[in-house]
């Protein structure tokens, strides 16, 4: 993919903040998932001197949007005409994404595939200058996206797709099913939460700060950097504070603006330097409560292992909270967390006791390290309070 007559290779984010901590570290270019507030990303980006793939925003089956409706996929392209219209020619834009996840389930329905492809279309129309692509949630059992792609979505100049835990092999499983056009992985991270082991009661277990970040890194190498004339870059996710089954499962920064580990992965995966400031590492939390049933009012140990690869000084805090799971109609299990004051005997110690909760629940404890430069590390640990 060339920008003004020049070669580039997407090192791209999700997200809108740390946009000049991402420019430092050798980043080049953020997506959006819809083109609300697009005018202030578009003009933010554009002051660093990043490029935006600006996304539109499309219905998804999960939540009910028939695309056998033509009344209704009509009134979706004429919104998306206005906005491709609208924000064409910022000097910004990169490309557009049709749609994000729009498929679910068995992924083989026919309608979505072309409804993808007349929105694609239509950017063409309106805009010839910028490439379109979409964003699958992986490419499904056999490929069957990349298959359906292929019959159904000739004007998609890049196969768009979201991969976790199935990013190393994504490379190789595009290879088998005969895939020869551009692909771009549009969102990756650790493994999913739907991709992990669990406790007995259904609680995942994330993965250990080095284990994600090293996972992060095996995934850009296998799928993206080593097939760089046929893969055009991807978005790592997420480079803001994203709460999604826990805090920090996504989060590559904390809400209160700190990076953790993964932000030194891919610094240095783009850039080919470390980071001016490392990352504090938590290389071990240990508790009898970790991953089991517990009795309630027990006291227990806590202790977090961590080093600072800079050599600076580490503080520890550590978190308390109770976690519950809901379904929704589209049959998404979401999970809620509320901190849990007082347990915790001295919440800044490295090694500390906790007094499990009275009631019976699922509860999750994280130990936060910070290094007071804008570096932190973050664990955490599952545990259930059951009837003694």
């Amino acid at each position: 993919m060339y920008v003004n007559d020049e070669l580039f290779f997407v090192k791209g984010a999700g997200g809108q903040k740390h946009l000049d901590e991402l420019k430092a570290a050798g980043g080049n270019a953020i997506r959006t998932w819809s083109t609300d507030f697009a005018g202030k990303v578009l003009d933010d980006a554009h002051e660093r001197g990043l490029k935006v793939c600006l996304g539109l925003w499309m219905g998804q089956e999960r939540h009910r949007f028939d695309y056998t409706d033509r009344k209704a996929v009509e009134r979706q392209l004429n919104k998306l005409r206005a906005a491709v219209n609208q924000f064409k020619n910022h000097p910004a834009l990169l490309m557009w994404c049709c749609g994000i996840e729009v498929e679910w389930g068995p992924a083989t329905n026919p309608p979505v595939y072309q409804a993808i492809n007349e929105v694609a279309r239509m950017v063409h129309e309106e805009d010839p200058h910028h490439p379109t692509t979409t964003a699958f949630a992986d490419i499904g059992s056999n490929s069957v996206k990349a298959a359906m792609a292929a019959q159904y979505c000739p004007d998609l100049d890049i196969l768009g797709i979201n991969s976790y835990g199935g990013l190393p092999s994504m490379a190789d499983r595009l290879r088998d099913v005969g895939w020869v056009r551009p692909y771009m992985i549009m969102e990756f991270g650790p493994k999913g939460q739907w991709e992990v082991e669990q406790t007995s009661w259904g609680a995942e277990i994330e993965q250990m700060p080095l284990e994600k970040a090293s996972f992060y890194l095996t995934s850009y190498l296998k799928s993206v950097s080593s097939s760089e004339n046929w893969c055009l870059g991807s978005f790592v996710f997420s480079w803001d504070a994203k709460f999604e089954c826990t805090p920090t499962w996504y989060s590559m920064h904390l809400l209160d603006g700190s990076k953790v580990n993964t932000v030194d992965t891919m610094w240095s995966a783009w850039s080919k330097i470390a980071p001016p400031n490392r990352c504090p590492q938590i290389t071990a939390i240990e508790s009898p409560l970790k991953h089991v049933k517990v009795h309630p009012s027990k006291h227990l140990d806590l202790k977090v292992t961590a080093i600072d690869p800079d050599g600076d000084s580490i503080r520890v805090e550590w978190v308390l909270m109770s976690e519950q799971k809901s379904k929704g109609s589209d049959g998404v299990v979401s999970t809620s967390l509320k901190p849990i004051e007082g347990r915790i005997k001295d919440p800044k110690a490295a090694k500390t006791q906790i007094q499990t909760p009275r009631g019976k629940g699922a509860y999750r404890v994280f130990c936060y390290v910070y290094d007071d430069r804008g570096g932190a590390s973050t664990a955490n640990m599952p545990f259930f309070v059951d009837a003694p």
